[in-house]
């Protein structure tokens, strides 16, 4: 009896030990290894615009007399979200360079109001700036740091709708007319900037950047003259699609 115990504990061992080793000996696949490529992609970004408008104001009373000129520079900031979506390439010997264009629009919290006074005529002007949105295109020449990460450059040109409102309206507490203006305008210029963009598995990556707008000038009006540029800084999130 003790032999036949013995001799089934040292199958059962063997079982187990066949067993096990055939396990492990199984090859376990690996891991798709992290990389940019070459791919289309869309994304969406989050983060903050800083608007500069320098309001040139010429203004006379209703005589043609007492001329003023003033040209205060008006900040115009809010939070602003984004959509992205573009196609990318990795070009030379090593695929190091990198070659992108994009499409992106977004919508934008940024407004402020204003009040400038002018004593020699003698007015106030009460200024209400409200940036609607942008939309554009861009290059993006870029530089792999490393399979995962690369920095890149963006040049585009960029479209911005603003609404202005200004009132007129006099200093004297006893005159109660007051003028007011409304204008929608869609400002314009070009758009340069940098960034740098990292992926966290084979589809997704992070994008930091940085944009800077110079926009051409209009007239409102009123007949103010408006010069804008802007600063935006993003954190987007990108899913580039299957080749």
């Amino acid at each position: 009896m003790k032999k036949l115990l013995y001799v089934l504990f040292i199958l059962l061992f063997w079982s187990v030990k066949t067993s096990a080793e055939s396990v492990l000996s199984v090859p376990v696949p690996c891991a798709t290894p992290i990389e940019l490529k070459d791919r289309y992609y869309i994304g969406v970004a989050a983060g903050y615009d800083v608007y500069k408008m320098k309001d040139n104001i010429s203004y006379q009373n209703d005589e043609n007399q007492n001329a003023a000129k003033t040209n205060p520079e008006l900040a115009v900031n809010g939070m602003i979200g984004d959509v992205i979506f573009g196609y990318g390439k990795f070009l030379g010997k090593n695929s190091n360079f990198y070659l992108g264009a994009e499409l992106f629009a977004n919508g934008s919290a940024a407004d402020n109001d204003f009040q400038t006074n002018l004593p020699s005529i003698p007015v106030i002007i009460d200024t209400d700036v409200v940036v609607n949105g942008s939309y554009g295109l861009a290059v993006l020449p870029g530089l792999r740091i490393n399979k995962t990460t690369m920095m890149y450059l963006k040049v585009g040109y960029n479209w911005s709708t603003v609404s202005f409102d200004e009132t007129v309206r006099s200093q004297n507490e006893f005159e109660f007319n007051s003028i007011e203006y409304h204008d929608e305008a869609t400002i314009k210029g070009l758009l340069y900037g940098i960034g740098i963009e990292s992926a966290f598995n084979d589809r997704f990556s992070l994008r930091s950047e940085y944009t800077h707008t110079f926009y051409t000038s209009f007239t409102a009006t009123s007949a103010a003259r408006i010069a804008s540029s802007r600063n935006q800084y993003l954190l987007g999130l990108i899913y580039r699609f299957s080749s």
